[in-house]
């Protein structure tokens, strides 16, 4: 399965692009039945797809599992940044301002 680009993606999660990427009858079952699935509701699924890379909101990772799961990609694939990403930059950006 191809990467999403990385850069001038604003959602968290790929879930929105691996959406896409789905055979056009697959795309269709998962719009009806993916969220009874997650036993979660249509409009906490929409709020996992569309949620921005600033917010808090995170997806429990035995959904995020599920979703791995039903695209077919490694849980880690699910995010537009992998994670630790962040907090590695973040970690980077302190030590450059340190003086040893």
């Amino acid at each position: 399965m191809q990467k999403q680009p990385q850069s001038h993606v604003p959602y968290k999660y790929r879930i929105n692009y691996l959406m896409g990427q789905l055979p056009n009858f697959k795309f269709r079952v998962a719009q009806r039945w993916l969220h009874v699935e997650l036993g979660k509701s249509r409009s906490t699924l929409e709020k996992w797809m569309y949620v921005r890379q600033d917010e808090k909101l995170e997806i429990p990772a035995d959904k995020l599992i599920m979703l791995a799961r039903f695209f077919e990609v490694k849980p880690e694939e699910m995010f537009n940044t992998p994670p630790g990403e962040t907090i590695r930059s973040d970690f980077e950006m302190l030590f450059e301002n340190q003086e040893v």
